[in-house]
């Protein structure tokens, strides 16, 4: 955990005195109505959530320091029923929808809460959040917890929470989802990093969760590389299961320049040190493309200039194939030619071939997304190209994938081709009909239901 900044502690503490010095918490004190709290959570909260999105954005790592400050008494408890909902979603959990490690934040909060002279206007707003993070805890440690309270009041109030998603793996999974869904939107999630291999088996699930939210909200990193930089460089790491999940990640959405040498040099060492390093570094990569984490051919091109062309394996020749197809485009005869011979190198379902397809396609979507519905006549031009690689990898995925990503385009066309005798409307429509079918993309049927006009339902009538 990272000290907060002189400056966030600083809006932090004016926030407090102003909170302190308000006229709605002295109308609250005076007549501790549910009503005047409302006014000092609608006045104040949003200036803490602020402070929070900027910290949580660019400096994650202070997070829980924030946290810590905002949880004191002088905040009146205002933010606490959100910091439960993210702690409660921060730990790393299994598929039984149990947390691996005991929570202990999530314990810090709750004794917070528990302190706060505001303790009924907090336990009014945060019910569903406490009852999931209790049915995700073991059994042995929500006891714990229950056994500290010495108040019948606030025995009978958690005591509610204990058994409500507890004892069905649906009921957690159920609320689970629907508190991610909740704060799909937020950023709340931070780490701390090992130092040992034991350290690294024990954070490694709730880093390797940092890491997949932030890249996955594309986010900036730039305040985690020397961290991550520093527990990469570790040498007792580079053998261990979890080392090549964390390097991948980092070396693919890694944007700064920061320490880049670094990186290059630890990349390269373990390819030299482990010779099915390439094998299971493409059964990851595959990983990252099923997970859809936003692989750009700028990833590619980072990996590129990572990547020791003095040692010979698969990784050099995969991304001096990719290079090519970033630089010269997937339309070159150069380029077809090289990725048919490298594909038919390699056994058909393959990571790296599957890698292969999946960088095409993303090259391929990044085109149809930019193409404007007035130069429609270059998408038909580029889907003779793209036919071609369809049938060099004939696979079902990608032309699935592909029809998909073709079928968003057409659909923007039609938005703007509405005359459906218009000479646009009547080309687009006898090109897919033509091309799809052919291609068994899809049927006449489908066809037919894809351009049938949807009839708009009459108005009710009074």
């Amino acid at each position: 955990m990272s000290k907060l900044s002189k400056a966030t502690e600083e809006s932090l503490s004016k926030i407090a005195d102003e909170i302190q010095a308000s006229e709605e918490l002295a109308v609250f004190l005076e007549e501790e109505e549910d009503e005047q709290y409302k006014a000092l959570v609608e006045k104040y909260e949003p200036s803490i959530e602020a402070i929070y999105n900027e910290v949580a954005e660019h400096n994650p790592l202070e997070l829980l320091a924030l946290e810590e400050r905002i949880i004191q008494p002088d905040f009146e408890g205002l933010f606490i029923p959100r910091l439960l909902a993210f702690s409660v979603l921060r730990g790393a959990i299994t598929d039984q929808y149990k947390y691996i490690h005991p929570q202990d934040h999530f314990k810090k909060i709750l004794q917070a809460m528990i302190h706060s002279s505001n303790f009924e206007q907090i336990a009014a707003r945060t019910g569903q959040s406490i009852s999931l993070g209790f049915g995700m805890s073991s059994g042995i440690w929500v006891t714990h917890f229950m056994n500290t309270l010495h108040n019948k009041r606030l025995y009978s109030y958690f005591n509610k929470l204990t058994s409500s998603t507890r004892s069905s793996l649906k009921e957690r999974e159920r609320a689970y989802q629907s508190l991610n869904t909740q704060f799909k939107d937020s950023i709340y999630h931070t780490a701390v990093f090992p130092k040992t291999k034991t350290e690294l088996k024990t954070m490694y699930p709730r880093l390797k969760k940092f890491l997949l939210a932030r890249i996955s909200k594309k986010l900036d990193n730039s305040t985690i590389v020397h961290n991550m930089t520093d527990m990469l460089s570790n040498p007792e790491f580079h053998n261990q299961p979890e080392f090549l999940p964390l390097l991948s990640l980092f070396s693919n959405f890694n944007s700064s320049d920061d320490r880049k040498e670094d990186i290059r040099q630890i990349f390269n060492i373990v390819r030299k040190e482990q010779s099915d390093f390439s094998d299971r570094y493409f059964d990851y990569l595959e990983k990252i493309y099923n997970a859809e984490l936003p692989i750009t051919p700028k990833s590619d091109e980072r990996l590129y200039h990572l990547i020791d062309p003095a040692i010979d394996d698969d990784l050099k020749d995969y991304y001096a194939l990719v290079h090519n197809i970033y630089t010269k485009g997937y339309i070159h005869e150069e380029v077809i030619a090289q990725v048919k011979e490298f594909y038919f190198q390699h056994d058909g379902l393959s990571s790296i071939n599957e890698c292969l397809r999946q960088s095409l396609l993303t090259h391929f979507n990044k085109i149809l997304s930019q193409l404007s519905v007035d130069d429609y006549s270059e998408y038909f031009e580029l889907n003779k190209v793209f036919i071609i690689y369809m049938g060099i990898f004939a696979n079902a995925e990608f032309n699935l994938q592909y029809r998909n990503m073709s079928l968003a385009y057409v659909k923007r066309l039609l938005k703007k081709y509405t005359n459906k005798r218009g000479k646009d409307y009547q080309d687009i429509k006898k090109f897919v009909s033509t091309t799809y079918v052919d291609l068994g993309l899809m049927s006449e049927k489908q066809i037919a239901e894809f351009f049938k006009t949807k009839r708009k339902k009459p108005p009710v009538q009074a």
